[in-house]
């Protein structure tokens, strides 16, 4: 590498370094665990994010301790979260970046959904065997 180009890097980092935050690449992280009513986690439940602005959408499934991570490069810092899990009511709310925060907390804890069923009414009509039938060999040979 000669010194040109070393010396261009070496004025490209500082640059950068110097940048104000705002106009450096950013980018949002929404963290943020779900629960349920008894405040245990709930595995295996489907948070989905929505940006405001470009109606981006992103997922993620929490782990076995009910916690996800969801990452946006365009740092939009308004954000819709729907979460979804069998056996629970699915829960929607806005998040909003207030400061300049690198992190964005999105913590929910459903509620149980029980679900009425429709009665279900079985009817067979079962098959008689005659008494003089032939066929029918009830010993099992």
């Amino acid at each position: 590498m000669s010194s040109r180009s070393a010396s261009a890097i070496v004025a490209l980092l500082a640059v950068l370094v110097c940048l104000p935050r705002g106009l450096a690449a950013q980018a949002d992280v929404i963290r943020g665990r779900i629960i349920g009513p008894d405040s245990a986690a709930v595995e295996r439940a489907t948070v989905t994010v929505t940006s405001l602005n470009g109606s981006v959408s992103r997922s993620a499934r929490t782990d076995r301790n009910g916690r996800y991570t969801i990452t946006f490069p365009a740092a939009d810092g308004d954000y819709f979260v729907n979460v979804a899990a069998i056996g629970f009511a699915a829960k929607r709310f806005q998040i909003k970046r207030t400061a300049d925060q690198e992190i964005l907390i999105a913590n929910a804890k459903l509620a149980p959904a029980a679900q009425r069923l429709d009665a279900v009414n079985v009817r067979v009509e079962r098959q008689r065997a005659a008494r003089n039938d032939p066929t029918v060999d009830v010993s099992g040979s």
